[in-house]
């Protein structure tokens, strides 16, 4: 059902307003569409199935995509598009947050690693672990490093 209402949106996407208005023939209009980010997140939401008869490898794993077609969502409701619009208007706050963040961990791991990897291998042989440890303790609160136990 998915691949028939994908490949019905490909056919009658050139009679919408916003493609009629574009210049070109119908099947660049088509085109452009297939490389919008919206119908590249529904080709990859339909696309395990299609491999599974020629890859025979487990490609669970690739179901995840189907998730991203929440962001369809923007369409129809008022909240999902005020929440993207934040998104887009503070991309770069974001960005820098997260760098900083990563700074931090990294700063964070090394520094356990080289102070406690003697004293703790189990937790500190090397330098992603340690990154695990500095993920886990500056994004929650109460972890315990032994797993939980």
């Amino acid at each position: 059902m998915f691949t028939l209402e994908y490949g019905t949106r490909i056919w009658s996407v050139v009679d919408t307003p916003l493609y009629q208005q574009q210049a070109g023939s119908h099947w660049q209009k088509r085109w452009r569409y297939i490389r919008s980010p919206l119908a590249i997140i529904d080709l990859l939401a339909i696309l395990p199935f299609y491999l599974g008869f020629f890859i025979q490898a487990d490609l669970r794993y690739l179901r995840v995509f189907r998730l991203l077609r929440v962001f369809k969502l923007t369409r129809y409701s008022r909240a999902m598009q005020l929440l993207m619009n934040v998104f887009k208007e503070e991309r770069y706050s974001l960005f820098a947050a997260f760098s900083v963040l990563f700074i931090i961990m990294l700063v964070a791991a090394c520094a356990m690693y080289t102070l406690e990897r003697d004293i703790q291998p189990e937790h500190f042989s090397s330098i992603p672990q340690a990154m695990w440890w500095s993920l886990v303790t500056l994004t929650t609160v109460g972890y315990k490093l032994c797993g939980g136990r």
